[in-house]
């Protein structure tokens, strides 16, 4: 049965509860954290987009108009990390595996080329450093998962 707009965001919201977390595994818990740092960065960006320039070192302060396209940016790091957030609540195999895959083999290319076409390093490297990294250690944590007691089913 179809739910109302209204049930559908109180289930993106209260869908999962305390009890269902107990039952992730602990890449899913993983995934959790990282959207949360995701959505921090971001929430930076948007409502502070200084402090993301003071503490990535840029060599000047932003103008105006570069705070004004900073936050866009900010936004969209903070829904990536919603929806790390709400792919951890899933417990979904795939969602693990495609977020490997994105972060190692999308995102690295995609960010050198920006660079290339004029993206600021300070934008770029922080992401060319902090994605593959969270992939590898997401990857180890799945591996890991798999010798161990296995709650993440491929079926998922």
């Amino acid at each position: 049965m179809p739910l109302s707009l209204i049930e559908s965001c109180k289930e993106a919201v209260y869908g999962r509860t305390l009890q269902d977390a107990a039952k992730l595994s602990s890449t899913h818990h993983f995934l959790i954290y990282q959207g949360v740092l995701y959505a921090v960065l971001g929430s930076i960006m948007v409502l502070a987009p200084w402090i993301y320039n003071k503490a990535f070192l840029f060599p000047e302060p932003f103008t105006a108009e570069e705070t004004a396209l900073w936050r866009p940016i900010g936004l969209c790091l903070t829904l990536i990390g919603y929806f790390y957030i709400q792919g951890g609540r899933s417990n979904s195999y795939h969602f693990v595996t495609a977020t490997i895959f994105d972060r190692l083999l999308i995102v690295p290319p995609v960010l050198v080329l920006l660079y290339y076409l004029g993206t600021p390093a300070e934008l770029v490297v922080p992401f060319l450093v902090l994605d593959p990294l969270l992939a590898l250690l997401t990857h180890r944590s799945l591996a890991n998962h798999f010798h161990g007691s296995n709650s993440v089913s491929k079926t998922e």
